[in-house]
């Protein structure tokens, strides 16, 4: 093991382990991206949570584009779950045209755009998974999708979230093959359109739940249909598309480090203020 401090590298679990030329120990995944620095106190979200994939909208590094228009978003946690523009007649978002606390977010303004990948699979019945995003909807009276994880719009078959306009809520929308959608909702009034919003999904079949602004707000059953696809801004179909913006997108296994993301995004997009009072990161970062 000496041989560290000589700046050689070993891998451990598919992970390089080096040090740094102050002699810091630092660890890459498979794709070279840093997962940890140990002369770093800042959480990040490829330090603390088990990840399934991350989206980092301020990271333009990760993000390409021409003309502003996007065509890749890097999946940050090493996974390579890459959102690109699949379907036909199709395009993707913008970058570099709005911003949230001086950072640049993903901005959909056009009918038809959409970022997918139909290689994301994932079982959330049997191992939960959580999302943890900030994203505001324009407002114009229209149902805003943020997630699709089906290809499938039939009824029963779908896992969803979208923002509903008739009652400014929030739904998971999910089923378990039946004929039948399953909905866990957060209430009339809980996500008006025009506002920056910080969300927090369980989906986790019949232990599921919403938290909006790290409060949680409905619990229930959204049955056992597994994410088959990834469609962020867009429905099953690519359609509905979310008119508006989302800054950052995280989904993880992990299910007790919901406050550690909501007080990571809060914190880094100045949101703090949609924190309740007794938030445990409210007013410090994790």
């Amino acid at each position: 093991m000496s041989r560290i401090f000589k700046f050689d590298q070993i891998e451990v679990g598919g992970a390089l382990l080096s040090t740094d030329p102050n002699g810091n120990f630092v660890i890459r995944n498979s794709s070279g991206d840093v997962i940890l620095n140990s002369s770093s106190s800042v959480w990040t979200p490829n330090r603390f949570l088990d990840l399934v994939a991350w989206y980092d909208a301020s990271d333009t590094s990760s993000i390409t584009e021409s003309s502003s228009i996007i065509s890749q978003v890097n999946d940050k946690s090493g996974n390579g779950f890459h959102l690109n523009v699949l379907t036909a007649g199709s395009t993707g978002p913008k970058t570099g045209v709005q911003t949230l606390n001086n950072l640049n977010v993903l901005c959909w303004d056009t009918a038809g755009q959409i970022l997918e990948n139909n290689s994301f699979s994932y079982d959330q019945s049997a191992n939960g998974l959580c999302f943890s995003t900030i994203f505001k909807c324009d407002v114009d009276n229209s149902i805003d999708f943020i997630v699709a994880g089906t290809e499938s719009p039939a009824l029963g078959e779908r896992m969803s979230l979208r923002r509903v306009s008739s009652n400014d809520s929030m739904q998971i929308l999910g089923g378990s093959g039946t004929g039948s959608n399953q909905i866990v909702g957060s209430g009339a009034g809980s996500v008006p359109e025009g506002e920056d919003l910080l969300i927090t999904v369980k989906f986790n079949g019949s232990n599921s739940a919403i938290r909006v602004n790290g409060i949680e707000l409905n619990s229930g059953n959204i049955g056992t249909n597994i994410f088959s696809s990834l469609n962020i801004g867009g429905n099953e179909s690519e359609s509905s598309n979310l008119q508006g913006y989302i800054a950052e997108m995280i989904f993880f296994k992990d299910l007790n480090k919901q406050n550690e993301s909501e007080g990571y995004l809060a914190h880094k997009w100045g949101l703090t203020q949609n924190l309740p009072s007794d938030h445990p990161y409210k007013t410090a970062q994790p």
